[in-house]
């Protein structure tokens, strides 16, 4: 059973976020499962917005059909459809200008990443995405092989991106305290932060004797959250133009 309480966490924190948005999506692609918790989040907002999934991992796809189905009864899955799925890495394209939303609980973005999302959003559409900043795991700082996205490196990436404008990201931080080393080893797995540890088979015998000396006793989770606006694409050698009314002085 894969337990997806982190997300639910930071899937509410955006969710929250939504209340100072005007727009009503009629269609939101949904960029990675969490368990559930972003679709219920996203469809109790906008009960009428169809709601598309890309998610490539089977054992998260299941996840997500399984909360989905312990969510609703028979009745209310008969009116309330799950999300239509993309099974497919999320660099691969998709149709383009078809979505209002995109929303992306906890993901690793990227140049490439940006480019597909911004393909398939229409005109001013919305991208919201949470991902870890670089003080998660700060307490293993001996044990990461790369380091984590910087708060403003993040900004930088999504402004100086051919396909957004209107970026802006903020930064929370929640403490985490474990006794139990298959516990920690469950939360990195599962948020996928195992890949930023040093490949090293005797790595989680250290951080074990680190908890049970004492030493480690909590880890850090860094969480940044961003939003940014499609920008128009205009023909090449091409500007808008903008004309206002003057003014009486």
């Amino acid at each position: 059973m894969m337990d997806f309480s982190l997300h639910e966490i930071f899937a509410k924190t955006m969710d929250m976020r939504l209340s100072y948005v005007k727009t009503i999506p009629q269609r939101i692609l949904l960029a990675l499962a969490d368990g559930g918790y972003s679709f219920n989040l996203l469809h109790q907002r906008y009960p009428d917005a169809a709601i598309d999934l890309v998610e490539n991992r089977d054992n998260w796809i299941l996840a997500e059909k399984e909360a989905w189905k312990n969510k609703y009864n028979i009745w209310q899955r008969l009116r309330h459809k799950p999300p239509k799925l993309w099974q497919q890495n999320l660099t691969e394209p998709l149709p383009e200008n078809q979505f209002d939303y995109v929303w992306s609980n906890l993901c690793f973005p990227d140049e490439e990443l940006l480019s597909v999302w911004s393909n398939c959003l229409k005109e001013d559409g919305l991208l919201f995405l949470s991902t870890f900043g670089t003080d998660t795991l700060c307490e293993l700082s001996d044990f990461l092989q790369k380091p984590f996205t910087d708060l403003h490196d993040l900004g930088d990436l999504i402004s100086r991106h051919t396909g957004w404008k209107e970026a802006i990201t903020d930064a929370d931080k929640i403490k985490l305290s474990y006794q139990n080393i298959e516990k920690l080893k469950q939360d990195i797995k599962i948020l996928g932060l195992n890949k930023y540890l040093i490949e090293n088979e005797y790595i989680w015998d250290k951080i074990e004797e680190l908890i049970l000396s004492g030493r480690l006793q909590h880890i850090t989770l860094e969480i940044i959250y961003a939003h940014a606006v499609k920008k128009q694409s205009l023909p090449e050698n091409t500007a808008i133009l903008h004309f206002y009314r003057n003014r009486p002085t």
